[in-house]
């Protein structure tokens, strides 16, 4: 609410300090299930089930895990800048994680439908926005090289990463300049009202096709 907002701002500390405690409070809750059931699988593989779970496989099960929590809860924390409201930065959280796989639905279907003798390729851009999607591009690396370090060195996930510590920075610069009294709107900035309205209206047309 309006008032919780500006009940949380007027305590003494900067804007960053709020922002940074906030992510460090919610990479805390999200990780430490994680570790702790990758601490318990190491004494499992280590007490009589080693055949069965293999501490390589622990390790990159922890670093996916980690990696995906980090890279899905960067786009919440910039959702959450941009609206005021719990039910619509669902809906948006939802929405940009899902905007590739959208975009080649969109593709698809259009050729589909208005494109005569259209067939689908291996080599068709949908799919490559479909591949690249990065829970999507993870989970596979996972299954082609699970217990294999060689997942550590795919440039693939490092860029993940990097563009997940590049959205947390587009966050907290929203979050500086966004105003308290819009804590309770569904649209925090101006500029992201005509983005929200088209951005409904294409999801409502792909319905439409589908």
């Amino acid at each position: 609410s309006q008032k919780q907002g500006i009940a949380v701002h007027a305590l003494p500390v900067t804007r960053l300090q709020n922002y940074i405690s906030s992510l460090l409070a919610s990479f805390t809750l999200m990780g430490l299930p994680v570790i702790a059931n990758g601490i318990i699988l190491f004494i499992m593989s280590f007490a009589g089930y080693g055949k069965l779970i293999c501490p390589a496989s622990v390790i990159l099960w922890i670093f996916v895990f980690l990696s995906i929590l980090f890279i899905m809860f960067s786009v919440s924390a910039f959702s959450a800048v941009l609206t005021g409201n719990a039910a619509a930065n669902i809906v948006i959280n939802a929405f940009i994680h899902a905007l590739a796989p959208i975009i080649a639905l969109t593709i698809w279907l259009v050729c589909d439908i208005f494109l005569y003798g259209f067939v689908m390729s291996d080599n068709f851009i949908a799919e490559s926005l479909i591949e690249y999607t990065p829970i999507i591009n993870i989970f596979m690396k996972v299954a082609n090289n699970l217990g294999d370090y060689k997942f550590f060195v795919c440039p693939e996930i490092w860029f993940y990463l990097i563009g997940a510590i590049v959205v947390y920075i587009l966050a907290f610069v929203l979050y500086k300049n966004r105003k308290i009294e819009s804590c309770t709107e569904i649209a925090a900035f101006e500029i992201f009202k005509p983005i929200l309205k088209y951005s409904i209206s294409t999801a409502a047309a792909i319905v439409t096709f589908a």
